[in-house]
């Protein structure tokens, strides 16, 4: 990984976009997020190139709220059909659909209803405002549409 890191920021210039997906992954959740946060800010911090880095942590969702240099981006997510839509929502950190997707695949209820328990009640408030926030955003661009037909 420091070879790697090192070779990222040595051949990197302004121009440089470095695409990181699942950062931090593949080994204790907790020390996965704290690694990939360290690195996305050191690369930050060097402000030489653009980063691009998929996550599943949550802690790294949270950069944005603590450092202007980051931005928050989702795949849009079909609940329905149980499939990404492919649309970028930006401003919007991703949320968990797997208790959600679980549900639609017909896991009995008291393993979901534990499964949610142990997730923990501020995990699901935190996913109900990121789908509240989805919404909001969704509603904006219906109006902002509204509002360009009837400018033209």
């Amino acid at each position: 990984m420091k070879e790697k890191s090192k070779a990222i920021r040595s051949n990197s210039t302004c121009h440089s976009l470095v695409l990181l997906d699942e950062v931090g992954a593949g080994t204790n959740p907790l020390e996965g997020a704290a690694l990939g946060m360290s690195i996305l800010e050191s690369f930050a911090e060097s402000g030489s190139f653009l980063t691009i880095a998929t996550t599943h942590h949550g802690e790294l969702k949270t950069l944005k709220y603590s450092n202007h240099t980051f931005e928050n981006a989702c795949v849009e997510f079909d609940e329905e059909s149980l499939k990404p839509t492919y649309r970028v929502l930006w401003g919007i950190p991703g949320r968990s659909n797997a208790i959600n997707i679980a549900e639609k695949f017909g896991l009995s209820q008291a393993i979901l209803s534990k499964a949610q328990k142990l997730h923990g009640k501020s995990s699901g408030e935190i996913n109900e405002i990121i789908m509240d926030m989805e919404n909001h955003k969704q509603d904006f661009e219906r109006h902002l549409q509204e509002a360009q037909q009837y400018l033209m």
